[in-house]
């Protein structure tokens, strides 16, 4: 039986704007008094951190991925 070849993991794309964004958007609820506002506020600063979370579970299996592989093929340092 032929073994499967792997598929190579996704690479994440920079979450840092995210994050920024996020911050921003919190610090911004702090001084809204519409409370309307800042719940849809919080709704996306939610959002936000999600894709960052998922971006790093994707960095996470990306980083096992390449550990693996150089560990089979003897190129680990």
């Amino acid at each position: 039986m032929a073994r499967q070849p792997y598929k190579k993991p996704t690479i994440p794309e920079n979450t840092c704007p995210y994050i920024d964004m996020a911050q921003e958007l919190i610090e911004n609820m702090s001084t809204q008094e519409d409370a309307g506002f800042r719940e849809s506020q919080a709704e996306l600063a939610k959002a936000l951190l999600e894709h960052v979370r998922t971006s790093n579970i994707m960095l996470r299996d990306s980083s096992h991925y390449w550990y693996t592989r150089s560990k089979k093929s003897g190129t680990n340092p």
